[in-house]
């Protein structure tokens, strides 16, 4: 693993065996890990693995901004799961546009953030000196299917969310055709394709580059775990601004908010009057 990832005795890690901590490094690139399961005897178990195998949780510690950023356990789960539905509820356009409410947003992450912090992709932004997550960016490999609550979910939402989900399915049919990816998730290759999946700041995360710097090491945790191509669906105005300023990407496909002449179109084509004038699939080569 090459910097700014590279693991040093002590860090905590996450293996193939699930995560723990650094014991020793050698000079032929092996390490022993303390993993966090306990033996019947109690005593920690231990792994001895290449140093390829083994990735670390924290990546970067902003002195500055007092910001941790790291990968999300699954101990991590529930506050990045409220941080998460609570930012995007109040900041995501189109969702809100079509009678999302906060229920809506956390029953749908709740969905996904158990999974993706056990496949270890998700980064989040934690505050030094409380321990609070102050943001997260959700990520995932691109083969995992729908979970299966989705169906139950929209039979029981507050809000409208065919709208959104018709145009992402949409812009994903244009990246899979651009990209050579097999439709069904299940013939698609694992560490291929990276999909930055959702991003949520919260109020105290702001003024402090939480935003850049979720954006900056979901794609970093991506190159380093071998993906080929990191890719998102950007609903609104700022996380568009931030994924082309920095990681200058390619538009594959594009939907037009005002006009939309799809399912809810009554809802999508006010919301370009707040600020947000469509859906953008981006995507970068890593």
């Amino acid at each position: 693993m090459s910097a700014p990832y590279a693991v040093t005795e002590g860090a905590r890690v996450l293996t193939p065996h699930g995560p723990g901590v650094i014991a020793k490094l050698d000079a032929k690139g092996r390490t022993e890990v303390h993993l966090d399961w306990c033996l019947a005897d109690g005593k920690n178990a231990r792994a001895y693995l290449a140093v390829e195998l083994v990735r670390p949780v924290v990546l970067e510690v902003d002195a500055e901004n007092n910001v941790i950023y790291k990968i999300v356990e699954p101990k991590d789960a529930a506050e990045v799961i409220d941080v998460t539905a609570t930012a995007f509820d109040k900041g995501e356009p189109l969702t809100k546009q079509c009678g999302s409410t906060q229920r809506d947003m956390k029953n749908f992450v709740s969905m996904y953030v158990p999974r993706m912090a056990k496949e270890g992709y998700t980064v989040a932004a934690v505050d030094s000196k409380t321990g609070e997550v102050l943001g997260a960016f959700l990520n995932e490999d691109f083969n995992n299917p729908d979970p299966a609550g989705i169906g139950a979910f929209l039979d029981n939402s507050d809000g409208v969310w065919m709208p959104v989900l018709t145009m992402i399915e949409s812009l994903e049919e244009k990246l899979l055709e651009k990209h050579n990816i097999p439709a069904n998730p299940i013939d698609r290759p694992a560490k291929t394709h990276f999909h930055l999946w959702m991003i949520g700041v919260a109020p105290n995360g702001r003024g402090r580059g939480v935003g850049k710097k979720l954006f900056t090491h979901s794609v970093g945790v991506a190159k380093a775990c071998g993906f080929k191509l990191a890719f998102a669906e950007c609903t609104g105005a700022i996380s568009t601004h931030i994924f082309k300023k920095y990681l200058n990407p390619t538009l594959d496909a594009y939907v037009d908010y005002k006009t939309w002449d799809g399912v809810g179109k009554e809802d999508v084509n006010k919301v370009p009057d707040t600020g947000h004038p469509g859906m953008s699939m981006l995507s970068v080569a890593l």
